[in-house]
């Protein structure tokens, strides 16, 4: 079993990833990048991209590495254009700290939002979606 899960939002435009507890970054961000690439190419719109990190062990090497990982390069999954934009769920301040240097140069500048329930993220993706 992969220590991460993919899915398209059955009514939302969104891909939901749980990063699990097994997590390791220096083992498995590589295939995790490229089933989540493998999801993007597969879509026809851009989408919100809502990270679960609320199961993740990591240290501040893990963060750094990856930060360096998913931001760095022209080719950065933070840069792919099929996210319109990235939300963060989770509670653990390293993680949350992670998720807001996204927004520094070096990293992109993505603007990311940081919630603590996966409701949250997707209520915050229905409003910004709903047609009135």
């Amino acid at each position: 079993m992969t220590p991460y899960t993919i899915t398209v939002h059955d009514e939302l435009p969104a891909v939901v990833t749980a990063i699990l507890a097994e997590f390791n970054m220096r083992d498995h961000y590589g295939e995790y990048d490229v089933a989540l690439r493998n999801v993007l190419e597969s879509i026809a719109e851009p989408l919100y991209l809502i990270t679960d990190a609320r199961n993740v062990n990591l240290g501040f090497a893990d963060l750094v590495q990856g930060l360096a990982d998913a931001a760095a390069g022209n080719e950065a999954i933070t840069r792919h254009r099929m996210i319109r934009q990235i939300l963060v769920v989770t509670a653990n301040e390293l993680i949350n700290l992670g998720a807001k240097s996204l927004h520094q140069d070096q990293y992109g500048g993505q603007t990311v939002i940081v919630v603590r329930t996966l409701e949250d993220a997707l209520d915050h993706i229905r409003a910004e979606t709903t047609v009135y």
